[in-house]
């Protein structure tokens, strides 16, 4: 993690935003950030428009021509809501092995197979984490 945990939590969540297809321009992005991350943000000494774009290439979540004129989303990124998908199913091939128990792998407890997934739920899943931090950082919510 490069930057303050605060920057980074913006950069991806910025990231996550963006179409993993495209090609954009320095302009595009910059244009995107001014648009969505609240302003009171922006002003703060450390994170503007410049300082989030390069936390976004420095921690990798984009990746950028050398020039820097184009920018694309790094190949193995996942946003918030990919990171949660591949839990949840990783989690429902758990459940259904033959074992009667299985093991949180978040916190070792043992649970029954038809248990484990709500203990996920309720114990270790981050989404009402990135909703406070999109409230937090950015102007509306935005949908995917």
């Amino acid at each position: 993690m490069i930057g303050t945990k605060q920057k980074v939590e913006i950069a991806f969540l910025v990231v996550s935003f963006l179409d993993a297809t495209r090609l954009y321009q320095d302009g595009e992005i910059d244009e995107f950030i001014a648009r969505n991350v609240k302003s009171e943000i922006l002003q703060r000494r450390g994170y503007s428009i410049d300082h989030l774009r390069r936390a976004m290439v420095d921690n990798g979540f984009l990746q950028r021509q050398p020039d820097g004129s184009r920018y694309w989303v790094n190949e193995t990124f996942q946003g918030p809501d990919e990171q949660e998908q591949a839990k949840t199913t990783a989690l429902n091939v758990l459940a259904l092995t033959p074992q009667k128990k299985v093991i949180c792998p978040y916190c070792n407890q043992q649970f029954s197979q038809t248990v484990i997934l709500q203990h996920y739920l309720k114990k270790h899943s981050l989404r009402g984490y990135w909703q406070k931090r999109l409230d937090q950082y950015f102007e509306t919510k935005r949908s995917r």
